[in-house]
């Protein structure tokens, strides 16, 4: 009813100004497309129409948002008529089709002749140039080589879609933007994100108009935070993907003007979020920066923006702005999300949220994503298959400095004294308890730095330091990944501590454990400064020791001399497991167990092996494999030759000769000159 009232005032100013120049053909074309004729009085009455209105009267929220409309561009009674016949245009095409001496277009111009407005052209052109800049922020005009007030204006499908009540965005600007309403349903905060929603909300009431900057590394945490800010407020928000509105803008420059129209419509505040800057276009991705922001201040609203750490906005922008660093979770958070999430989804009996949240650093998305796989799978929910799927959800680590060691061993096939295997089991529950002992016990407090989990496995080659490294990777259930040093350690100044400050840091987000192997290499003692390139060599040393206390992860070291480590390192590893060669009763063991079942025994003696050669487990596995090749080759089971030739090989490998007698009552058997 509104939108046709509005067809009618239109056609009623037309038919008015028609009949005052005589023109009767036109007015009765008006009269028929209205059914009454076109007077004063009856423009007088559809105002008095919209005036009298009530909320329970049809057409009564149309008529709202048209209004707001009006207010929110500061649109004058020139401008409500500009707006009216832009939009009768478009609903009622056939109003262009009256009888005239020239075509009818829909410019100021002739807006202003057919209304009546008290202005001309060319004499009015800055007055109503004001009135033009404000109404084109809602209707469009086809840019012509001629002045403004000769250029066609309309108005398209999307503005009449706002009018009549749709909450669509304009269409291109779906791939880059979202509206979030102020009273739609936002997921609650956990502990000091809650802090920060309620500090940033304190700061709207004060600021309605500010411009606000959130810092930290969960992007989907900061948007939660600003959605739950701004629908405390109840002010509707605009979220802007700054990267894809980049692309977006590269092909179609209009997309900024749609985006203020979308604002405007909205009274939505702006939230501008994945400011990453990478690629072969960064330079033109800071320019476009800088040049949205400048557009931004142009729109009365509030503005925030969800960044990482490292983005500085004040120096690109004219408005002060309020920086706000948001922290990461908690284990207490991770634990109660993990509850309420798997709550929601009612899988919280499959669900340990305390282990949960005490071995793996995700947010809220990616918690979110990992019981989504686990709905979805239809096998039963497993320590294993949640381990998995925290995996699937996590940023692989990268490539060159870092590599996933994929583990199968497990705490039954490490053959150690009961006494490492327990070192191994405290680690583990280093990682178990950490919420019990640092959060419900307040150690914290008297922890405040320090608190990383880290070991060092001393012991000679061969003696299980890597494959206990494994068996602690599947205790956790925890993705393992090895440092290659050859590709860290760098020649040139500085450039160390960089690789290392990418391992560290990729490692933190993707909640992995480190494995420095043959650590000594990189965490070895400091020297005398002698020249300038001992002075850099004792700054890379002093870096790791403070990088290492910042790690809240798990960090292994293995070495093989002990004494090559720096004593600073040695004060601050957590836990120090020695690795010896093993006794007969454990190289029994290791004999024993490195055969798979399916390999074809004959008459092995497993406990002459033990007690004749001291070998570390290491040597043993491979004194075993080389005999299993022996026996392949020759077609028959593996036998005590195919173990002796393969031990006289290990040793000979390490320097040792053997001769007959050494092999003591086997000696019969083993050839002259093997």
């Amino acid at each position: 009813m509104v939108l046709e009232m509005i067809s009618a005032r239109v056609a009623m100013r037309i038919s008015t100004y028609c009949e005052s120049k005589g023109n009767k053909d036109a007015v009765e074309y008006f009269e028929a497309l209205l059914g009454f004729p076109a007077t004063i009085e009856e423009l007088k009455e559809s105002t008095n129409f919209f005036v009298s209105l009530k909320p329970d009267d049809e057409g009564y929220d149309v008529l709202q948002r048209f209004k707001a409309l009006l207010y929110r561009g500061e649109l004058d009674h020139l401008g409500q008529v500009v707006l009216e016949f832009c939009l009768a245009w478009l609903i009622a095409p056939q109003l262009a089709d009256f009888p005239t001496e020239e075509p009818p277009v829909l410019t100021f111009e002739n807006i202003v002749t057919w209304s009546g407005a008290p202005y001309g052209f060319p004499s009015d052109y800055l007055q109503v140039q004001e009135i033009k800049d404000k109404i084109l922020q809602l209707v469009q005009m086809e840019h012509a080589n001629t002045p403004y007030y000769n250029q066609t204006l309309f108005a398209d499908m999307r503005l009449l879609d706002y009018i009549c009540g749709g909450k669509k965005l304009f269409s291109p600007l779906n791939e880059c933007c979202k509206i979030v309403f102020a009273d739609e349903c936002v997921a609650p905060l956990q502990g000091i994100h809650q802090q920060n929603c309620d500090e940033l909300v304190d700061e709207l009431h004060h600021k309605p108009h500010g411009w606000y900057q959130l810092c930290g590394d969960d992007e989907d945490e900061l948007l939660l935070i600003a959605k739950n800010a701004y629908a405390t407020e109840g002010v509707n928000m605009l979220l802007i993907d700054f990267n894809r509105l980049f692309t977006i803008y590269q092909q179609n420059k209009e997309i900024l003007w749609a985006l203020k129209r979308e604002l405007m419509l909205y009274d939505a505040t702006i939230c501008i979020h994945n400011i990453v800057m990478s690629g072969e276009t960064v330079e033109k991705q800071a320019e476009f920066l800088t040049f949205l922001l400048q557009e931004m201040e142009q729109v009365k609203t509030s503005a925030c923006f969800c960044t990482g750490e490292n983005i500085a906005l004040v120096p690109l922008i004219g408005n002060p702005i309020y920086c706000m660093s948001v922290a990461s979770y908690t284990r207490s958070d991770r634990i109660s999300l993990w509850n309420s999430i798997a709550t929601t989804h009612n899988i919280q009996a499959d669900i340990d949220s305390v282990d949960m949240g005490n071995r793996y650093q995700l947010t809220r998305g990616q918690i979110e994503k990992v019981i989504t796989i686990l709905k979805d799978r239809s096998e039963k929910i497993t320590p294993h298959s949640i381990a998995h799927a925290c995996e699937t959800v996590l940023p692989p680590p990268g490539q060159g400095t870092i590599k996933k060691i994929h583990t199968t061993y497990t705490l039954e096939q490490l053959k150690l004294p009961p006494a490492q295997k327990q070192s191994l089991e405290n680690i583990c529950n280093h990682v178990r308890y950490r919420h019990q002992v640092y959060d419900i016990w307040n150690m914290e407090s008297q922890f405040a730095y320090g608190r990383n989990i880290s070991a060092l496995f001393v012991g000679a080659p061969g003696t299980g330091k890597t494959m206990a490294v494994h068996v602690m990777a599947n205790m956790l259930q925890l993705p393992l990944y090895r440092i290659d040093l050859s590709q860290v350690v760098d020649k040139y100044i500085g450039e160390t501590e960089k690789r290392l400050e990418e391992i560290f840091s990729t490692a933190e987000k993707s909640n992995v454990i480190l494995f420095f192997d043959e650590a000594d290499s990189i965490f070895g003692k400091r020297s005398e400064v002698n020249d300038a390139k001992d002075k850099y060599a004792n700054t890379e040393v002093s870096y790791i020791l403070q990088r290492m206390e910042q790690y809240d992860g798990i960090v292994i070291l293995a070495t093989n001399y002990k004494k090559n480590i720096d004593e600073a390192f040695m004060r601050r590893i957590r836990y120090l497991v020695e690795f010896t060669l093993p006794n007969a009763e454990l190289r029994m063991e290791i004999w024993k167990s490195s055969f798979a079942k399916e390999v074809p025994l004959d008459g092995i003696d497993f406990e002459y092996l033990s007690q004749q050669f001291e070998f570390a487990g290491g040597s043993i596995k491979n004194i075993v494999l080389n005999a299993t090749f022996l026996a392949a080759a020759s077609g028959q089971t593996v036998c005590m030759l195919d173990i002796l030739e393969s031990v006289r090989t290990e040793n000979f490998k390490m320097g040792k000769m053997m001769l007959k007698q050494d092999f003591g009552q086997y000696s019969s058997i083993i050839a002259d000159g093997i």
